[in-house]
This record gives C-alpha cells, sequence and structure tokens, in this order.
C-alpha cells in the first residue's frame, strides 16, 4: 500500500539566523480553533511519492489555506492509490515558464515601457 501521509511544516527562523522547518501539529480531519484559523506563517506541505520526499511549491502564508491543501493533497494521493489521478489546478498554474517564453516577455514589456536606451542594451533590436 502506497504511503498516504501528509504533513504540513513551518519555516521559521531561529536565533542563531538560520532557517529549518517545524512539524505543525495539527489533525486535518478536524476544525482548527479560532486561535489557529488565524495562526501566521511560512507553510509547506510534504509528502512521500515512491521513496521520494515531495513539497509543495512556495510557501503557504496561513494556516486554514495550509490545511485545506494537505486535505486537497491527502485525497489525491488516495486517489491515486485506487485508480483516480486527479491534478491540482493550482500546481498545475504554479509551475515555471520557459525561459524563451520568459525573455521574450521581458524584452517586450521593456520595450513598451522602459526609457529609450534601456531596450537596447536588454538585447533588443
Amino acid at each position: 500500500m502506497a504511503n498516504r501521509a501528509v504533513k504540513i511544516y513551518d519555516h521559521v527562523k531561529r536565533e542563531d539566523g538560520s532557517w529549518t522547518m517545524l512539524p505543525v501539529e495539527v489533525n486535518i480531519n478536524k476544525p482548527l480553533s479560532a486561535a489557529r484559523q488565524i495562526q501566521k506563517g511560512q507553510f509547506k506541505i510534504t509528502w512521500y511519492e515512491g521513496t521520494k520526499k515531495k513539497a509543495s511549491l512556495g510557501h503557504i502564508t496561513d494556516l486554514t489555506s495550509a490545511v485545506k491543501a494537505a486535505k486537497f493533497k491527502l485525497l489525491q494521493l488516495q486517489g491515486l492509490v485506487n485508480g483516480v489521478e486527479v491534478e491540482n489546478p493550482e500546481e498545475k498554474n504554479a509551475r515555471r515558464m520557459p525561459i524563451d517564453v520568459a525573455a521574450d516577455a521581458y524584452l517586450r514589456n521593456t520595450k513598451l515601457k522602459a526609457r529609450p536606451g534601456t531596450y537596447a542594451r536588454a538585447g533588443g533590436a
């Protein structure tokens, strides 16, 4: 049987200035208390795909949204075990833009909005 565990971590800064990921003790199947609903932080969702640990892209800024993302991911993993593949539209949109598309967009924006000499220095014609 596949590993269907999903955990929430908070990315926090230690007193010595280094960063670490601390697990958040929360049951995603129960409602959050009022104090926990407004808890802010830099949360990440983690899960395993086979033997590889995977993490959500970017940070989630509040615990309520992190719990919702964890619930969705858990349902997605359970669906994979049962033969149903569910794609998260937020993950699909969060993927990186190809470099050629990004460069063209930058040059178009620079040509339209920057001072005249900037476009020539940026690699434009």
